[in-house]
């Protein structure tokens, strides 16, 4: 089952960035379309798209939620410039330049968040980060970018391996229902 609609968290927020908005909501969406594709092969997990994080402190919002059996995996999509993103010393780089929008550690403190929302009933795994390339005349390449938090995939490699990242299984209806709860209207 799918449930929500991608791209809802981005829906009327900052409006002085219309265009790094619609940017963002491209690697929404076509995280999504891989993610449907899962799930046609796969209808017994459920998708869950753009979801409020259950914080007062945080203002975080999680653009995709897979659950099969009681395992929970949340996925950040990106969209980012074409180039070789890597780390060295806690910093991140694109190419020979800083590349601060890669330095921001906010999954781990969200799969914690999420942890206790959902409590034993459910095991939040590590975090993925699919980065999609803004334009496709360049490659994008996250091998050697280690945020701390997460796994980084190309939005390619995370096409070809997301049956290897969630093995599919019949996702907990109790789980789920806690998780619809969060969901964008």
């Amino acid at each position: 089952m799918i449930y929500g609609s991608p791209g809802q968290c981005l829906d009327g927020r900052f409006p002085a960035k219309a265009g790094a908005l619609t940017v963002g909501r491209s690697g929404e969406l076509a995280t999504a379309a891989v993610l449907t594709s899962f799930e046609a092969a796969h209808p017994e997990v459920a998708i869950l798209h753009s979801l409020r994080l259950p914080a007062r402190k945080m203002r975080t919002d999680i653009d995709h939620v897979v659950v099969a059996g009681r395992r929970v995996w949340i996925i950040d999509s990106k969209c980012w410039a074409p180039g070789f993103y890597w780390s060295w010393l806690g910093l991140a780089w694109r190419g020979l330049r800083p590349a601060p929008h890669a330095r921001r550690r906010t999954m781990a403190a969200t799969a914690r968040v999420l942890q206790g929302y959902l409590g034993t009933s459910a095991v939040v795994q590590t975090p993925v980060v699919v980065v999609w390339p803004s334009s496709e005349a360049r490659r994008l390449s996250v091998w050697a970018w280690r945020p701390l938090d997460a796994k980084p995939l190309t939005g390619r490699r995370f096409a070809a391996v997301v049956n290897l990242i969630v093995p599919p299984a019949p996702a907990d209806p109790k789980v789920v229902a806690s998780l619809r709860e969060l969901l964008i209207a």
